[in-house]
């Protein structure tokens, strides 16, 4: 039986038909719920993650529409530590597939809760597109978001270091409050084309102290792809 942390009500129609796709990182579902649940509804003590992932903008969490964010959510959350691409208990996300999945997604999502020494928190959130397409990044992929008089805030501007491209890949940690990040190597392909790889060099950590991000030179260039 699979577990889930909080108590969501949704009514969800499952439609048989199902897209494919030929790149493993892109989601479609296998059986889609598409009824419009209206505002998202969570019991009494859902984490900032939960309530992050259900109520923030789809931009944010790679277009994933708001009728089946439960059902995303409900899915890792069968996952067994410890390596758990839903962990509440560290404000930590990172989903990936390698195959068909019940809700869509168009890229991976990684997502880290980082509290606020005056109370709150700022919410990651960051999707690695190259990875997945080869193409160049582009804007709108990471984001910061925090509540203000109850609404939630995109703050990346003001929460970004200087001299942090928004461009670049980032990673986050299960354990640690520190984001990596550097630019995504390019290569030329036979054509003389540029493509992106899903590698990138590792050149910031950026460390959170509780109330906002120091970039530090990476002890190595390597991203630590850990849990």
């Amino acid at each position: 039986m699979r577990r889930f942390p909080i108590q969501i009500l949704v009514t969800c129609l499952f439609l048989n038909s199902c897209a494919s796709t030929n790149s493993p990182l892109i989601s479609h579902p296998t059986h889609a719920a598409e009824v419009d649940t209206g505002e998202s509804k969570f019991a009494v003590g859902a984490s900032m993650l939960e309530r992050a992932v259900l109520e923030l903008p789809p931009e944010a969490v790679a277009d994933i529409p708001r009728s089946q964010r439960a059902i995303f959510l409900s899915h890792l959350g069968a996952d067994e530590p410890p390596n758990n691409r839903l962990d509440v208990k560290n404000g930590f996300l990172e989903f990936y597939t390698d195959g068909e999945v019940p809700f869509f997604a168009n890229s991976m999502l990684y997502m880290k809760v980082f509290p606020k020494k005056d109370g709150g928190d700022i919410v990651f959130c960051h999707m690695p597109k190259p990875q997945a397409d080869t193409l160049p990044p582009r804007p709108g992929q990471t984001y910061f978001f925090t509540q203000r008089d109850g609404k939630w805030v995109d703050v990346t501007k003001e929460t970004l270091p200087s001299g942090v491209d928004i461009l670049w890949l980032f990673r986050h940690s299960r354990n640690s409050l520190i984001l990596q990040a550097g630019p995504y190597d390019v290569w030329k392909k036979p054509d003389g084309m540029k493509s992106y790889s899903g590698d990138a060099k590792r050149r910031l950590d950026l460390v959170w102290d509780r109330k906002s991000f120091h970039a530090q030179k990476a002890k190595s260039p390597t991203f630590d792809y850990g849990r």
